[in-house]
């Protein structure tokens, strides 16, 4: 029978207790991912639920109701756009507001 080295009792696990838990990816690494994967034609929306990409909360100017993680993928689709990679489009959903999605133009 072959030894699972990650088992507790391997020197193996005690190494990878050392290690820092893995980080999840931001919502910028999976856009990044994604620009890098996918094929030509496919789309990612990368915003929903607003009608306007910069609104501000109600009575808060100063606070966005998309969060800087969002806004961030934004600013990389625009620039993914200017670069040629993508073209950004808007739809209307079901509930009214706009998804912003962006589709992949060529490899990258």
């Amino acid at each position: 029978m072959t030894e699972n080295p990650l088992d507790s009792d391997s020197s193996f696990a005690a190494l990878s207790s050392l290690l820092p838990p893995k980080a999840e990816l931001s919502e910028l690494d999976l856009f990044e991912r994604w620009l890098d994967t996918s094929q030509p034609g496919r789309e990612y929306i990368y915003a929903t639920g607003v009608t306007w990409l910069h609104e501000r909360k109600k009575n808060r100017p100063n606070e966005h109701l998309l969060d800087a993680d969002i806004r961030a993928v934004a600013k990389a689709a625009w620039k993914a756009y200017e670069r040629g990679e993508v073209e950004l489009a808007q739809r209307r959903n079901e509930q009214g507001s706009l998804d912003y999605i962006c589709q992949k133009r060529k490899e990258r």
